[in-house]
C-alpha cells in the first residue's frame, strides 16, 4: 500500500550530533495509537543504523551534508526514508559490507530496500507493521 504524505519530515546535518536528535525524534512516535512499543524499538535501532551508516561513510572525504528522514504512515504500515547527498553506495557494495547494520535492519523491518538518489547519494526505505485496528 502506498503511504499517504510524509507524517514527520526531518532534514539535519549529518554529525554525530544528529544521532541523538533522530533518537529524540523517533520516541515523539510513541504517541500513535497503532505503533506498539516492540515496533518502535524496531524502528529506533534500524534508523539508528542507517542514520549512524550516513553519518560514518556517506560524506567520507567530503564536507559534511544532510541526513534526511521521512516518516509516513498508511493504513497498514509505517515506512521510514533515509536519505542522504553522499557518495552513494558503489555497485559491489553487498559484497564489501562487513558490518552488521544493513542485517540488522533487514531482520527488524518487514521490508528494506536501498535506491540512488537523483543526482548523487542514496536512501534505505524501511516499512514496519502497525498494529491491526
Amino acid at each position: 500500500m502506498t503511504p499517504v504524505r510524509p507524517s514527520l519530515s526531518l532534514s539535519i546535518v549529518a554529525d554525530a550530533d544528529a544521532l541523538v536528535v533522530v533518537r529524540h525524534v523517533l520516541d515523539g512516535l510513541a504517541g500513535h495509537g497503532r505503533l506498539s512499543d516492540p515496533v518502535l524499538d524496531d524502528i529506533q535501532i534500524a534508523v539508528g543504523e542507517a542514520c549512524g551508516n550516513v553519518v560514518r561513510h556517506a560524506y567520507a572525504g567530503r564536507p559534511v551534508g544532510p541526513l534526511d528522514i521521512e516518516v509516513a504512515f498508511d493504513e497498514t504500515e509505517v515506512v521510514v526514508t533515509v536519505r542522504d547527498q553522499g557518495v552513494g553506495l558503489s555497485p559491489t557494495w553487498q559484497e564489501s559490507a562487513t558490518g552488521m547494520g544493513i542485517p540488522m535492519m533487514g531482520a527488524l523491518a518487514d521490508d528494506l530496500s536501498f535506491g540512488a538518489g537523483a543526482g548523487a547519494g542514496h536512501h534505505v526505505r524501511m516499512a514496519f507493521p502497525l498494529d491491526p485496528t
